[in-house]
């Protein structure tokens, strides 16, 4: 498992850099300055931006969260892979653009930050408060604690661990899945059932011809169009005969 690093230059060959021991801080600068020792010739004056998934890393970010992220999802999606046939071994690509050159004070600066790697004295975040590396305040972190405790009916006095384990459950699983209702229901199936229905109705029998073409209404309101025709043709009924 390690990082592999690919330049905006092509000229640079690929790099690969070992990924430190898990609880150690890695943060971007410390990145940079093995960069630097490993190409010197293409590297060692010039401003370097890391990117990952289209997002410029800044030289503060701690990369073990981020690392720690993709190895869980990797182990997840290998889980169920029989032993003998994982494949190649996990590797985690960063996009490194070659700028122009740095002053002797910049280059300095990067070198003072990115020095020192420190193992982690504290727990890794968990819950919302793993937000905080994206930009979140303090203030919005416990807006969001708030409406969650509400939709989710966590008690107050909810001991503060499982609270943040039901947080990183929400955020790692039920962010992914789909949105859904109160009652469990999709998000957009009463409107979808609204629409076909009012249309199957008002239409008619003339609403078939929009059946005929899938791209126009979704499968949930085709169905709700043919429950909106029958509606139609049970009163067309009841007119005539009373």
């Amino acid at each position: 498992m390690s990082l592999a690093i690919r330049f905006s230059k092509t000229s640079i060959p690929d790099l690969r850099i070992p990924l430190p021991a898990p609880g150690t801080s890695f943060p971007v600068s410390a990145l940079k300055c093995q960069i630097r020792k490993a190409r010197p010739a293409d590297t060692a004056r010039r401003r370097l931006r890391l990117i990952h998934a289209g997002r410029v890393l800044p030289d503060a970010t701690d990369l073990s969260p981020m690392v720690r992220s993709i190895v869980d999802q990797h182990t997840a999606a290998t889980a169920s892979v029989p032993a003998g046939e994982e494949g190649e071994s996990l590797t985690i690509w960063l996009h490194c653009s070659v700028g122009d050159q740095l002053t002797d004070e910049e280059l300095l600066r990067e070198s003072d930050t990115g020095s020192h790697q420190v193992p982690s004295t504290f727990p890794q975040p968990l819950g919302f408060d793993r937000l905080r590396s994206a930009g979140f305040s303090d203030q919005d972190i416990a807006q969001l604690r708030a409406q969650f405790s509400h939709l989710h009916g966590v008690a107050a006095g909810t001991d503060s661990d499982a609270a943040r384990q039901l947080e990183e459950r929400w955020i790692d699983e039920g962010a992914s899945a789909p949105d859904t209702l109160p009652d469990g229901s999709p998000v957009g199936v009463y409107e979808d059932l609204l629409v076909g229905t009012v249309v199957g109705f008002f239409l008619g029998l003339l609403a078939l011809f929009f059946l005929r073409e899938g791209s126009i209404f979704s499968k949930r309101q085709q169905m709700a169009i043919i429950a909106g025709i029958i509606i139609n043709v049970s009163f067309a009924i009841l007119r005539v005969y009373y």
